[in-house]
């Protein structure tokens, strides 16, 4: 299966989507360095980096659908690394970031939180024209401690972010918002899914600040994945 997207391809970024590779096997990105991955499977798991490549997985598929993954890829030197929380893949012109945030009962303040410090980590790297954002959320419908949807609470967080970075990234869209089939928590241990996922590129060419990133934990950062 491809998904080659010919106008993005000649910007010098491109995805693929293909089957999930058995475990002895690692996915193919021919022609290009992966600047990250997405897999849509059974289950989600916290974001980290796989053979220096950043993986977000969530729950999307069951025994009837078939596991896939969305590789995304550029034509430039990837570096790949942790932040945070988030685990992160630049090659100097885009970044690919994603995060996952877990059951809450109120998304407003947390989600506020994480979208702040994914766009101060954008700015401060140079980063300022959002490419794709993706947030894939489990029990989407379903309401919070306080009765209200959970998208809707998500949304407020989420705007009061933009609105607080509005200055730096005055065109943000509002992103897409993706139901999975993970059920709506009833518990701290709930699977539910709460992910984040964009891809950036360099608009300006302003060049990154010399604070280092404000994300609470420190940054480590390798080589990327060449395939």
């Amino acid at each position: 299966m491809s998904n080659r997207q010919p106008e993005a391809r000649s910007q010098g970024l491109w995805s693929d989507l293909v089957p999930v590779a058995v475990p002895s096997e690692a996915p193919a990105a021919p022609h290009g360095n992966v600047l990250g991955r997405i897999r849509f499977t059974d289950a989600p798991t916290e974001p980290a980096l796989v053979e220096d490549t950043p993986l977000l997985t969530t729950h999307m598929t069951n025994e009837h659908v078939t596991p896939v993954e969305e590789i995304w890829r550029t034509g430039r030197p990837v570096r790949a690394g942790v932040a945070g929380d988030a685990v992160f893949a630049e090659d100097g012109e885009h970044l690919f970031y994603a995060v996952r945030l877990g059951p809450q009962p109120v998304y407003r303040r947390p989600v506020r939180e994480l979208y702040e410090n994914a766009l101060r980590f954008n700015w401060q790297r140079g980063y300022t024209d959002l490419v794709r954002m993706w947030n894939l959320i489990g029990g989407i419908t379903s309401p919070n401690a306080d009765g209200l949807e959970t998208y809707r609470d998500f949304c407020i967080g989420r705007a009061e972010a933009f609105a607080a970075f509005a200055d730096r990234f005055p065109q943000l869209s509002a992103a897409t918002g993706i139901g999975t089939l993970s059920p709506a928590s009833t518990s701290g241990s709930s699977p539910r899914s709460r992910v984040a996922s964009c891809t950036w590129r360099i608009r300006d060419r302003r060049p990154p600040t010399s604070t280092p990133p404000d994300t609470g934990r420190s940054l480590r950062a390798s080589p990327g994945r060449r395939s």
